[in-house]
């Protein structure tokens, strides 16, 4: 029977799964990422929006982990143009 929203149960258990996959995929990715100082913390903010935002139904980044750094740094640098982000090799 499908729930007031429209969604059976099974179509809601299949978005609760893909919001796990996003958040995994997103998690893999800021792993990278090590907090630090402000412009560092922001660039790890940005990051993670635009991995969720690329990941989304109307993505507004393309869906690349790449496509995300260049999104977070430019908004960094955007305050801080020296800015260089510390990232690990995955």
């Amino acid at each position: 029977m499908p729930h007031r929203g429209g969604q059976s149960k099974q179509q809601r258990k299949e978005l609760e799964m893909s919001l796990a996959d996003k958040n995994a995929n997103t998690g893999r990715e800021l792993r990278r990422v090590p907090r630090g100082e402000l412009p560092q913390n922001i660039y790890r903010s940005v990051l993670q929006q635009a991995l969720m935002n690329s990941q989304g139904r109307k993505p507004e980044v393309l869906p690349t982990a790449e496509a995300a750094h260049a999104v977070a740094l430019r908004v960094v640098r955007q305050q801080y143009p020296d800015f260089v982000p510390t990232i690990r090799e995955g």
